[in-house]
């Protein structure tokens, strides 16, 4: 008997945290991705980071990439996805930008969301949907 009320206990607190859980999160692919215009940097280049969104995780049995926004010496914005990167910046920190090739299969991304206080629905941020021209590339100090 004892052991089948710890096993209820444990059904009980498991459902309470999933249900929680599973409130708490939406799927936030946004359909602005399709709109960035792709481009190849032709040699290194060094930006100053605007935002920087690391990977959730290290490439394994899936692809990932951080997202950077920086700004170039010649005042464009740019958005760099560096595939299985582990690098973390900050604002204002200057970093060096290799080229890397577009890989031909799917990348995870971070997102970052604002929950509108409108919809009370997740959003995207609006520098995410206003900066298109995206590269990839590998992020160095």
């Amino acid at each position: 008997m004892r052991s089948a009320s710890i096993i209820l206990l444990g059904f009980i607190i498991f459902d309470s945290c999933s249900t929680k859980y599973s409130k708490e999160i939406q799927i936030t692919e946004f359909s602005s991705e399709k709109n960035w215009q792709y481009f190849d940097l032709d040699k290194p280049v060094y930006v100053k980071i605007i935002s920087h969104l690391p990977t959730t995780n290290l490439c394994g049995n899936i692809a990932v990439a951080s997202v950077t926004i920086a700004e170039t010496k010649e005042n464009d914005t740019i958005r760099i996805l560096d595939l299985c990167s582990s690098i973390d910046c900050q604002r204002n920190d200057v970093m060096k930008i290799t080229p890397a090739i577009k890989p031909d299969f799917h990348v995870i991304l971070p997102y970052r969301t604002i929950k509108n206080p409108k919809t009370k629905k997740n959003e995207a941020v609006e520098m995410d949907m206003k900066i298109l021209k995206t590269t990839y590339g590998n992020l160095s100090k």
